[in-house]
């Protein structure tokens, strides 16, 4: 009998440790952000026009040089769109004017958003973002560092727009930049597919919006902050 409720004692022990250990775990701030060191995504732009036989499309490669951002403050405030979204469609590539003498080969995809982090927009909107690159009229346009959205999957997404009376030419939103400005949900969490990707890995969705919309927060109030501060010093 007391080997019995040795045992038993013993095994009430054990599952005491185990309860406490997913409580604290599960209790344990997650961190959303891991900082990066400054510099630029890729090479410095380049374009190579590159002629192929009669039967295959006259291939255009560039290099572009981008700048990135070091932390959670700055993509927030870099940004004009943060969402997250589902791919709905991806459209045949196509050309966009973009500059009085600028034309460009863009693979437009549409994603409809699912939830709202920053911007003047809503759930359940239909948001157009252009990517360069795709197949059109004979031309393959090729940039390296693009990984192009697939219908169907879900992302959470850094955009700068361009319909604003400012832009002559009104082309669909850009991610921020290729390797920060889009990042892969995959059953409810973060999956990073570089080093340059701020947000860390297998970070819930939900921890995610809520971390953003704390350092948008933080900035607004930083700036208030300031104008206050500025209206008192006169």
């Amino acid at each position: 009998m007391k080997i019995k409720k040795r045992i038993i004692l013993s095994l009430l022990a054990v599952a005491l440790i185990l309860v406490s250990a997913f409580i604290f775990l599960n209790q344990r701030p997650i961190e959303v952000f891991s900082d990066i060191s400054s510099g630029n995504i890729s090479r410095a732009s380049s374009t190579d026009n590159t002629n192929n036989t009669d039967n295959e499309p006259t291939k255009i490669m560039s290099y572009a040089s981008y700048a990135y951002y070091k932390n959670g403050e700055e993509l927030a405030t870099i940004a004009d769109l943060i969402f997250i979204g589902r791919v709905v469609k991806v459209n045949a590539p196509e050309e966009l004017q973009i500059g009085d003498s600028t034309k460009d080969i863009y693979t437009v995809s549409e994603f409809r958003v699912e939830k709202v982090i920053k911007g003047n927009i809503n759930k359940g909107d239909i948001i157009k973002v252009k990517q360069i690159g795709g197949l059109y009229n004979g031309f393959l346009r090729i940039e390296k560092g693009i990984e192009f959205f697939k219908d169907g999957e879900n992302r959470l997404l850094f955009l700068e727009t361009f319909d604003s009376d400012e832009y002559k030419y009104k082309t669909p939103a850009s991610p921020i930049n290729p390797q920060q400005g889009s990042m892969l949900i995959v059953n409810g969490k973060t999956r990073k597919s570089n080093d340059f990707q701020i947000i860390n890995d297998s970070v819930p969705e939900d921890s995610v919006v809520d971390a953003i919309k704390k350092e948008i927060k933080n900035i607004k109030d930083e700036k208030a902050e300031a104008a206050t501060s500025t209206e008192t010093g006169k």
